[in-house]
C-alpha cells in the first residue's frame, strides 16, 4: 500500500504515515516475489514502445517500478507521491520522481503524456465525491488509448471487507466489482474490466496456501443468499483490480 495520495497537509505527516504503514505491512513481503506478480499483471497493459512514459501513483516501497524498469523493460517511468521519503527510497533506480501535495492537479499539467497509469491502493483514500474527478484527471494524463491499471480492497468479500476498509485510518472509500466499473465508466474509461489481483506464481508454498483459501472461501459464499440470485464470483476476491482504457 502506498501514502496518501490527492490533497493531504503536511510532508512531514505523510513521511510519518509512510513509515508506519510500511513497517506495519512491508516487514514479511519478498520483494522479488510481489516484483514478478506485478510484472506479469502488468505485461498486456504496457505500450508496445518501450520508451513511452508510464506513471506510477503512490509507489510506496517500489515494486511496480521495479516491475516496470527491471521486468518489463520501461526505460521511462515516472513515480509521484506526497511523501518524499519514499521518492527518495526511488532515487537510486533512475526514475523521474515527482511529490506533490495535489496530484489531481499534477496530472492535469501533463496532457495525454502517460501510455500507462497504476495505481495500487490509493483509489480508496480519495474522498467519495472526488473519485470520477480524480479518475478523470489520471485520463486526462493518458495518450490515446493509453491504460490505467487500479487496485483497491473488495468490499464485497464478507471476510475481509470491513477489515480492510478501517484497517487503515487515511482509508475514505470503498469499493465493489459494481461501483469501481462506474466510476471507471463516468471518468471516461472505456473497455473497463474488473478482475482478481494477480495470482502468485505455480509452485510458491505462501501461493498455494493463499489459492487454497480462496477456494474454501468461494465454497463458503456459495452457501450464502445473495438478493439477484447468486453471489458475483468476485465476492471472493480479497482485493479486484479495475482497468480501463483511454479513449482519445
Amino acid at each position: 500500500m502506498n501514502s496518501l495520495d490527492t490533497k493531504q497537509p503536511a510532508t512531514a505527516d505523510a513521511d510519518r504515515y509512510l513509515d508506519l504503514h510500511m513497517a506495519r505491512v512491508e516487514a514479511d513481503r519478498d520483494p522479488g516475489y510481489h516484483t514478478d506478480l506485478m510484472t506479469e499483471a502488468l505485461r498486456s497493459h504496457v505500450p508496445a514502445n518501450a520508451s513511452t512514459p508510464v506513471l506510477e501513483i503512490g509507489p510506496g516501497s517500489g515494486t511496480v517500478i521495479r516491475a516496470l524498469r527491471d521486468g518489463l523493460g520501461r526505460t521511462n517511468i515516472t513515480a509521484v507521491d506526497l511523501a518524499q521519503r519514499a521518492l527518495d527510497d526511488l532515487a537510486p533506480l533512475g526514475v523521474r520522481c515527482v511529490r506533490t501535495d495535489d496530484t489531481a492537479s499534477f496530472l492535469r499539467t501533463e496532457p495525454a503524456v502517460h501510455g500507462l497509469i497504476v495505481m495500487l491502493h490509493v483509489l480508496e483514500h480519495v474522498p467519495p465525491d472526488e473519485t470520477v474527478e480524480f479518475l478523470a484527471a489520471c485520463r486526462s494524463a493518458m495518450a490515446p488509448a493509453g491504460h490505467i491499471y487500479i487496485e483497491v480492497p473488495n468490499m464485497a468479500n464478507p471476510f475481509t471487507g470491513s477489515y480492510y476498509r478501517y484497517a487503515d485510518l487515511t482509508h475514505r472509500a470503498g469499493f465493489t466489482e459494481e461501483s469501481l466499473m462506474l466510476a471507471l465508466e463516468l471518468a471516461g474509461f472505456t473497455h473497463v474490466t474488473i478482475t482478481e489481483p494477480a495470482s502468485p506464481p505455480t509452485g510458491r508454498v505462501k501461493g498455494l496456501a493463499k489459492q487454497a483459501f480462496r477456494r474454501l472461501t468461494l465454497a463458503a459464499l456459495k452457501t450464502l443468499a445473495h438478493p439477484h440470485g447468486g453471489l458475483p464470483k468476485s465476492s471472493m476476491y480479497f482485493a479486484i483490480v479495475g482497468t480501463g482504457v483511454n479513449p482519445g
